[in-house]
Formats: C-alpha cells, structure tokens, sequence
C-alpha cells in the first residue's frame, strides 16, 4: 500500500471514494492490483529472493583426487589432444568403409591411440608436479615467516638490552641483519608462491571468473610403501613390452621390412631407431628406479627425526610454561622442526613423482622425451 501511495503521488492517479468521508472498496483493489502488477513484473533468481545478488561462482577444488577431472574439463591441451585422436578415429572408419584399410593404417590408428594417452599422461604429471611446487613452496613460506616472526622477536628484545647497556651495539646490529635477511627472504618466497599459482591456474585453464581453493596433500594420499618392494627385473620386461615409443618404433621397423621397396638401408635405419629408443627407455626407467630405492631408506629417517623433533618441541614448549627453559632455546626446536618437515616434504614431494613416473613406464607411458 506503501508503494501504491507514493506512485499516486508521483503522477499515478488516485481512485477516490464515491462516498465522503471513507476509503473505498476500489481503492484497495487497486492498490493489491498495482502490487500483483510489481511482483510479477520483477525477476527473481530460482531459489533467492529479489533483495539477494546473484550466487557467486563455484570454487575449483584443486587436490591431487581432482586434477585429473580438471584437466579433463578444462585443459585446452586436452581437449586438442582428444580432438586429434576423434580425427584419427573418423579418418579410419572412412577408410575401412570406403576403401580398406592396411597394416599401415591400422599401426598408425594404434600409434595415434599411443599419443594420447603418452600425452594425457604427461599432462597430468606436469599439473601434480606443478601443484605439489606451489604447495611446497607455500610450506617454505610458512616456514619463512615463522622464522622471520621469531628474528623481529629477538630483535626488539636485543633493542631493548641495548637501550640498557646490556648488549654491545655490535650483537645488535647482527640481529637486525638477521631478520633483514630473513624478511627479505620470506618476500621472495612471497612472490615465488604467487608465481606458483599463477601457473597452476594457467596449466589448468581455469575461467577468470572460478576461484580456485588449493587444498594441501596429505601423506596419507601418497602411499609410497610400494617402493621397497620393487622388481626391476620384471617390471623392465613389462615396460618394453608395453612401452608406447619402443611399440611405435617396432611397428615401423616391421612396417619396413615388409614393404617391397625398402632398401637394405631402411632395414638397417628402423633396425637402429628401434635399438636406440629401447636403450634411452630402459635407462630412464632404470634411473627411476635408482632414485627410489636409493632416496626412500632417506626419506623414513627424515619421518623418524622428525617424529622425534615434535616430542622435543612439546618438551621444550610445557619447559617454557613452568619456566624451566628460554624462549630462544623454544624458538630453536621450533625452528629445527620447520626446516625438517620441509626437507621431509620435498623428498616426499620427489620420491612420490618419481613413482607415478616408474609405474607409468611400466604401463607402457614413455617419459624419456615428449610424446611424438
């Protein structure tokens, strides 16, 4: 009725009673007709009212359970890839309806089938790795600022040993080019981390408009307890049976000698390809190999120390509350801590990649160069 009124007064015009002295039944008509009018004539969002703005765009949950999906939704480079193989797969069946197809066709459909999957592979691999950088590096930062938090700390309480003549000028200008290298480091880990996600967020073609929410990887979701267990033996078997650049290569050198018009050299020259991709694969594969079981024993200790240096900072920190230790001593087993999970996390970080790459190999993915 409110709104009714002030549109009267704005031009709108006013149904009077025919009797004096009351309002009428057609002005109450009218003003529920005129407010019937306005509802429906203003849209409302399903689900909100009209007062509420438009519901913000979904985050992307970036993990390493979701890269695979993001890439497959967003990834131009994916989505090129599959373009490509769907192209293969249409100029096939033409052939084999219209024409027949060869040996030669049917190997370069089973090579085409090889790329993409050698391609999305890859392009998995580089998101994790790119993922696990950013959240690495975010964990120096942490680490970066705790310690530079701990230096402007020490720093104002040497300013105030030094206002009271109980310590030399020298040992607090030590301090404070302490914590201006610490400072200073922590902003260039600042900058490297915004870096990072900037190139996350490319690598996965993102919309401009989708916020992106970087959740970190826990232990638990990198089983490498497969490691200590491994048989290079049967596994190199596997892989050159199944690797997708000594299949293409093989194919070839059989596609040569069958062909009636192959020279003596041709032979020679698939024979030689076929050697070489072998051996580049089997070393790559070796190499894999070598930095698994070399680097694990390693990274168990660095789980152990670091098991014992949080029993040390619980001491250290119930000490500081009954008064029985420093805060400088506290703030060093904190520090000893820090700098051990993100030694622990990189070699995690390492040895994890390391393995989705071993265990690629063996499924037949080449990773001694790019996809061809």
């Amino acid at each position: 009725m409110d709104q009714f009124k002030m549109n009267s007064r704005a031009g709108y015009p006013e149904i009077r009673s025919v009797k004096e002295g009351g309002q009428s039944f057609l002005k109450r008509f009218a003003a529920c007709l005129f407010s019937a009018v306005i509802f429906f004539a203003v849209p409302v969002p399903a689900g909100a009212s009209a007062a509420e703005a438009p519901a913000s765009q979904p985050a992307a949950v970036v993990s390493l359970g979701t890269l695979e999906n993001l890439l497959d939704k967003y990834s131009l480079d994916v989505k090129a890839a599959r373009n490509a193989l769907s192209q293969a797969r249409e100029n096939y069946r033409d052939k084999k309806e219209w024409e027949g197809v060869t040996q030669a066709d049917r190997d370069s459909m089973e090579a085409a089938e090889l790329t993409y999957r050698d391609s999305f592979r890859h392009l998995v691999l580089s998101a994790k790795r790119q993922y696990l950088s950013y959240c690495l590096d975010s964990s120096l930062l942490s680490a970066d600022e705790e310690a530079s938090g701990d230096a402007q700390k020490q720093l104002a309480a040497d300013s105030g040993l030094l206002s009271r003549g109980a310590l030399s000028q020298t040992a607090y200008e030590e301090s404070l080019e302490n914590y201006q290298k610490l400072e200073a480091a922590a902003k260039e880990k600042d900058a490297r981390v915004t870096q990072d996600r900037k190139a996350l967020r490319a690598l996965l073609n993102l919309p401009e408009n989708t916020p992106m929410d970087v959740l970190k990887p826990s232990d638990e979701e990198m089983d490498l307890s497969g490691i200590p267990t491994l048989n290079y033996g049967e596994d190199v078997l596997e892989m050159k049976r199944a690797n997708a650049s000594i299949q293409k290569d093989s194919m070839n050198f059989a596609t040569v000698r069958k062909e009636i018009s192959s020279s003596d050299r041709d032979i020679e020259n698939a024979q030689i390809q076929l050697t070489q991709t072998e051996n580049r694969e089997t070393s790559a594969f070796r190499d894999l190999y070598d930095t698994l079981t070399i680097s694990f024993p390693t990274y168990e200790q660095e789980k152990e120390q670091a098991a014992r240096r949080e029993k040390d900072v619980e001491i250290e920190s119930r000490r500081l509350t009954l008064g029985y230790t420093s805060e400088i001593k506290y703030r060093k087993a904190v520090s000893d801590l820090r700098t051990l999970e993100c030694q622990r996390e990189t070699d995690r970080n390492t040895l994890y990649l390391a393995l989705l790459e071993y265990q690629d190999m063996k499924g037949g993915i080449s990773w001694s160069g790019s996809p061809t």
